[in-house]
């Protein structure tokens, strides 16, 4: 009886702190990257070095529809959530973040691309003048291409958006993107791109964990 009350107790904990929503699957990344090309210094108002480090995450719902359903081998999903994108720029205090309107791009063809857009990028569909922010400031100028492309062409089976994403690293798939401050431009090479569980995967493992631990320390006889 002891255990149901437990368990039960649990389970009210996390739908009320970790709700699931059953029309949302976000999809989130974490990554860390380094400058490998700069058109100039200073962006950004800093001027950093090749090699410099960048930390940050990026996210997107599995669940949105494709605006272009027309076309097999190019999904088009267009995005209106803000905390999407992230970049800090190791060792000079700048953050660079997304706007509300990011967009996401799946092409099923030879090479399969999948494509993270947001800020003044032309490619940004939903709204070409996203604007994103530095260190807090809406800056119009800023613009993100983020793009992890197949070579192969077989990571994707169509142009749905994947959850969870089948990502590895190099070198099977290139993965890159680049940040402009509307003057110049800094291309970035991933190290590591690292799936983050979701809250609703988070809140299943602490039940599990919560049921063996009950189990364990269950006496004899009761």
């Amino acid at each position: 009886m002891r255990k149901v009350i437990v368990l039960t107790g649990l389970l009210v904990l996390i739908n009320l702190v970790l709700p699931w929503r059953a029309d949302a699957d976000p999809v989130t990344f974490q990554y860390t990257a380094q400058i490998t090309t700069l058109t100039g210094t200073p962006i950004f108002g800093i001027t950093p070095t090749l090699g410099t480090q960048v930390n940050g995450f990026f996210t997107y719902e599995s669940l949105t529809a494709d605006s272009n359903p027309g076309d097999p081998n190019r999904g088009d999903y267009e995005h209106l959530f803000g905390g999407a994108f992230r970049a800090d720029i190791v060792g000079f205090s700048t953050v660079i973040e997304g706007s509300i309107t990011p967009f996401v791009q799946i092409e099923n063809l030879s090479s399969d691309t999948f494509r993270f857009i947001d800020g003044a990028h032309p490619s940004n569909q939903v709204d070409p003048d996203g604007i994103m922010t530095l260190n807090g400031v809406p800056d119009s100028n800023i613009a993100l291409l983020l793009a992890i492309t197949d070579t192969t062409g077989n990571i994707f089976s169509n142009d749905s958006l994947p959850s969870p994403f089948p990502i590895t690293m190099p070198p099977n798939l290139p993965h890159t993107f680049s940040l402009s401050d509307g003057t110049e431009t800094m291309l970035l090479q991933f190290l590591t791109v690292t799936p983050i569980p979701e809250p609703s995967s988070l809140a299943l493992v602490a039940l599990g964990t919560a049921v063996v631990f009950t189990r364990r320390n269950r006496r004899p006889g009761r």
